[in-house]
């Protein structure tokens, strides 16, 4: 009888963690929709690749220790491109388009399965690997044919930052 307790207690902690962690990836998705008017705005996963080029590229903050178990949000914009993390008082990475030499449409194994992303190049050569969330639940990703569309937003995004006299 005590290990029927002991599971159902488990359950209760995964289960809580859970609604936990995609309550503060919606608020945070929220408020940069709010913050960022008319910018593509994407919840994605941190995939573990994700940390290391983070790390590569030269960006450490406190939350990136445990982003393994949580949800970003992409945001790109007119005259950068963004990625944040909970808490999210501030964006994890923050590039001007003319430091994104290319956007591509690659893919990264994620839970044991290779999965599509969006690869942000900097123009110092690390792959930044964003995988997109598709739908409500946590830990499913957006297929190959959105994760195209939202690539081919970027890089128009990115080429009309490139275009613009004061750029």
């Amino acid at each position: 009888m005590i290990w029927l307790i002991a599971i159902a207690v488990i359950a209760l902690v995964v289960v809580t963690v859970n609604v936990v962690m995609r309550a503060q990836a919606r608020r945070l998705e929220e408020r940069v929709r709010r913050d960022r008017p008319g910018w593509t705005v994407r919840r994605a996963h941190a995939a573990p690749a994700l940390k290391s080029a983070l790390e590569a590229d030269g960006v450490w903050r406190p939350e990136l220790r445990n982003l393994g178990a949580s949800d970003v949000v992409l945001a790109a914009g007119p005259d950068a491109v963004e990625l944040w993390c909970p808490p999210g008082q501030a964006p994890v990475l923050r590039r001007d388009w003319r430091d994104v030499s290319a956007i591509t449409t690659g893919g990264t194994t994620w839970e044991f399965t290779e999965v599509p992303a969006v690869v942000l190049h900097s123009r110092h050569g690390t792959l930044i690997p964003v995988v997109l969330a598709a739908g409500g639940k946590r830990h499913t990703w957006a297929d190959q044919a959105a994760t195209d569309v939202v690539v081919a937003e970027l890089r128009t995004l990115r080429d009309d930052a490139e275009r613009r006299p004061d750029a």
